[in-house]
Formats: structure tokens, sequence, C-alpha cells
């Protein structure tokens, strides 16, 4: 199972650095969710403090009673709350006329939690652009259903394997435009688009939706 990381928001020194009063706002929606991990409110919401070793745990510990709005706000702070975050959030900001509260100890995710409260979507976009720019190999998501989701039927299959019937086709003359060239990622070179490029392609979608391989792969060394 993939673990829920959160390499800032799971930081008691980061998330001390947040202004008391705007952590408290953050986390009001959430008040069951505190009550239960027994994690109180402070008495003076300007002052604090709030027990943000309690409150590391139980973000980096959900189970399936924490709100699922919780997650997704806790993840786009966490993901924007470093230097080239708050740089491109303040850029963002200025542009879209939000005033944004600075202090002396202003940090990355004071600012990400405030984008957060007053715009949400200006902290989905900014992650997104980040995500675009630098990639992840893997991403796992958390569905409802325990059942697998099938395979493509066959007419999905005959789709996606006339793409590469023609010369022109869009699988064959990706990132090539029309009648170009298509690069080959093997020591055999450049090899024009549609011919064993194109039929190696498909040849992979029919293999793909014929069914279960019988070929077995070694794990070992």
């Amino acid at each position: 199972m993939a673990s829920f990381r959160l390499p800032h928001l799971a930081t008691p020194e980061i998330l001390n650095a947040i202004h008391p009063r705007r952590l408290g706002r953050f986390l009001e929606p959430y008040g069951e969710f505190l009550t239960r991990r027994q994690i109180r409110p402070p008495s003076d919401p300007d002052r604090g403090p709030w027990d943000t070793v309690a409150l590391a745990r139980a973000f980096l510990a959900p189970d399936p009673h924490t709100p699922a709005k919780l997650i997704d706000a806790l993840y786009y702070v966490d993901r924007l709350a470093n230097a080239p975050g708050m740089n491109a959030l303040l850029e963002a900001a200025h542009r879209a006329g939000l005033a944004v509260v600075r202090s002396d100890d202003f940090t990355p995710a004071d600012l990400a939690v405030q984008v957060w409260l007053e715009r949400p979507e200006l902290l989905e976009r900014k992650e997104a652009e980040q995500f675009l720019e630098h990639p992840r190999s893997i991403e796992y998501y958390r569905v409802d259903s325990e059942v697998p989701v099938p395979f493509p039927a066959k007419s999905a299959c005959r789709t996606i394997a006339s793409w590469g019937s023609s010369p022109n086709s869009t699988t064959g003359s990706r990132n090539t435009g029309a009648g170009g060239r298509s690069r080959s990622s093997r020591s055999t070179g450049k090899t024009p688009s549609g011919s064993s490029s194109g039929m190696a392609s498909r040849s992979r979608v029919r293999r793909a939706c014929s069914g279960p391989s019988r070929r077995r792969w070694r794990t070992g060394p």
C-alpha cells in the first residue's frame, strides 16, 4: 500500500511556523476529526500553541474516517510549502489581486495555508503547473470500489489499434507532424512513421487486447 507522504506538514517545526489563528481556520471544518484524535484547539487562537506533534502524527496516519477534503487540503498545501512554491504563489496572488498578509516570520507553509483559505483553486492550479514541470514517475490514487477496473472492451481495443493503421495517424506521427519521421528509442535509428514502428505498435495493441499473456517473467536475480 502506498503511504500518504507529507514532507512539510508532517514536521512539527513547520506547523509551528503557521500562524495559530490561520491554522485554526484551516482545521475548523474538521473538528470531529480532531476530537477523535484527541487534539484540542488552543484556548487563545492568536497565541496558540497547537499540539503540532499530535497533528503531525494524525496527518501521517489517515484512516477511513479521515475527511477526504482534509486529505486534499493537506496534499495541496504541502506541495506548495517550499521556496519554489512560495515564489509561484506570491506571483500568482499578485496577478489575481489577492492580498497576502506578511510578517517577519513569514514562511512558505503559512503562505500556502493563507492562499488555500482565500482561493483554493489558485493553489490547485499552481500545484498542477508544478506537477507538469516536474512530473512523477508513479502516482497512486485511492478509490472507493474494491472491484478492479475491467480491461477496455474489444471495441475500444479495435479503436486503439486503428490509430496505427495509417502513416499519418496519431500513434505513428506523435510529436512529428503529418508525414514526419518518428524516433526510435532503440539502436535501430530513425524509422519512417507507419512502417516497422507502426507495425510494432499495432502488434503491441493486439497482444494487450488478446487477453492475459502466458509468458512467465523472472522475479529473481
